[in-house]
């Protein structure tokens, strides 16, 4: 399987409680919508440099 890096603003969308501000609210709800209706066929991870 294919696996790529994915920026880390991805799974922190996905993660968070839903933010009060409308512009980061928008951001967070059309990435849950790409991920639940069409998931990556691919594994994901994110670079070891960027959790440290």
């Amino acid at each position: 399987m294919l696996r790529i890096c994915i920026e880390p603003t991805i799974p922190v969308f996905l993660a968070a409680r839903p933010s009060r501000d409308v512009v980061i609210a928008g951001k967070q709800e059309t990435t849950r919508l790409r991920w639940e209706l069409r998931p990556p066929p691919f594994a994901l991870f994110v670079s070891p440099f960027v959790r440290d």
